[in-house]
């Protein structure tokens, strides 16, 4: 990573901000790691799935021909764009770097972070893994600083991605509970979507 190119100079940036806070999450979740790069490599499918089989809608669209860039949103409580910047789902590293607005308890808050996400299979059991995420966020004062230091607040962030990775879990079993009747009802559905998902559902 350069710094002079865009996505390297707001890197550099942020990590020269004066306040800092780290959050770290931990989970096992009963799905395997071949099915979970499979959705991490295809994320707008993956949050079609997430809005057919969970109640909170998921969006997300890719920014560039590369699919390193991508817009996301969960709802009404996280928008925000962010960068691959290193790893990817096949190596079962991703690094992640963007900014976006989340609303977290009575707070509502915009900035940016750098995260890490790690996942592998636990044991010999294929049909589950372990992850492990790194989140650092550069609040821009002390004020905000303290908010997500706060106790209160980290265990909602904590609760939050947790969600989100069970989220992913959940809505794989309800497709497989389904069978062929993958994202027919309520949500946009193409041919491409049901074969992606017909190749889904092939994996452990």
């Amino acid at each position: 990573m350069r710094n002079d190119d865009p996505v390297g100079y707001r890197l550099y940036a942020f990590l020269g901000h004066r306040y800092r806070v780290e959050y770290a999450i931990d989970g096992e979740v009963p799905m395997s790691a071949a099915r979970l790069t499979y959705l991490m490599n295809g994320l707008p499918l993956a949050a079609r799935l997430l809005t057919r089989y969970q109640s909170t809608e998921y969006a997300a669209e890719y920014l560039d021909p590369q699919r390193r860039r991508f817009r996301g949103r969960k709802g009404g409580k996280l928008t925000g764009e962010a960068d691959l910047i290193a790893g990817g789902p096949d190596e079962r590293t991703c690094w992640y770097f963007g900014e976006g607005t989340s609303r977290i308890g009575p707070w509502r808050l915009r900035g940016r972070s750098l995260m890490r996400f790690e996942f592998a299979p636990v044991g010999t059991d294929p049909r589950r893994v372990a992850y492990r995420i790194r989140i650092v966020s550069t609040p821009t004062n002390a004020f905000l600083n303290a908010i997500m230091s706060f106790g209160l607040f980290r265990s909602i962030v904590t609760g939050e991605v947790r969600e989100m990775v069970e989220d992913v879990t959940k809505a794989s079993r309800a497709l497989d509970a389904a069978g062929g009747a993958a994202l027919r009802a309520g949500v946009d559905s193409s041919p491409e979507d049901e074969d992606k998902l017909s190749a889904l559902r092939r994996l452990p």
